[in-house]
């Protein structure tokens, strides 16, 4: 209600991608239910707010909201929930023709929160802060039109 119609005022006539950690997963499967909103990433992701929200939904139904709209999750080792094996990736890829790997793709290495919070002090974080980061725009290059 506040950042389409602002976009649009300003001459904005394209769709917007959407990116989040952690938490902010959940706002971007919020969002993507949201006409205007064409795509979204989630680093190391994590719907868990859906049920501590108490408005009953679930893993499932938010990704449902998101229709077939392209998303991109970049879990780490411990987002079990999040992972391409899991059931609501399975869900997501399903929904959408493709592989879940190429919606969920695992750092092994790596635990929930080293993008954000990560010491980049240390070689292999860093590499895959960067490599997350990269994947992150070479996804919205891809699935969103610039104008």
């Amino acid at each position: 209600n506040v950042i389409l119609p602002a976009d649009r005022e300003s001459g904005c006539e394209s769709d917007l991608g959407t990116v989040g950690f952690c938490f902010g997963a959940w706002v971007v499967g919020k969002t993507l239910a949201i006409d205007g909103y064409a795509a979204g990433v989630g680093i190391h992701p994590s719907f868990k707010v859906e049920m501590a929200a108490g408005g009953g939904g679930t893993y499932q139904t938010l990704a449902d909201g998101t229709g077939t709209k392209p998303i991109l999750f970049l879990p780490a080792r411990n987002d079990d929930d999040m992972k391409a094996s899991s059931e609501v990736v399975q869900r997501l890829a399903e929904k959408r023709s493709v592989d879940p790997e190429t919606i969920a793709i695992e750092f092994k290495d790596m635990v929930h929160g080293w993008v954000s919070r990560g010491d980049r002090s240390d070689a292999k974080t860093r590499d895959d802060q960067d490599k997350a980061l990269d994947l992150t725009v070479e996804f919205f290059e891809k699935n969103l039109k610039f104008n």
